[in-house]
């Protein structure tokens, strides 16, 4: 599910979404947070700069290697 949810982001935003929007799209279709609440603008950016993690990669400082971690991107 999470999986999901977290393509869902990065293909609304692709195509142009606004932060807001996002955050306003899995509320309306009751989609939880990870925690269980509600979307913000600000869940969407801090999901969007993960960007690396979500592809597979590990991000220390300016690194970036490879995962121990399935990518989902």
């Amino acid at each position: 599910m999470e999986a999901e949810v977290v393509r869902k982001v990065f293909t609304q935003r692709k195509d142009g979404k606004t932060l807001q929007a996002i955050a306003d799209f899995l509320n309306y279709n009751n989609t939880p947070t990870k925690r269980g609440g509600k979307w913000s603008k600000v869940h969407i950016k801090d999901m969007l700069e993960r960007v690396e993690i979500y592809k597979g990669k590990y991000k220390h400082g300016n690194v970036i290697t490879d995962g121990q971690h399935e990518a989902i991107l």
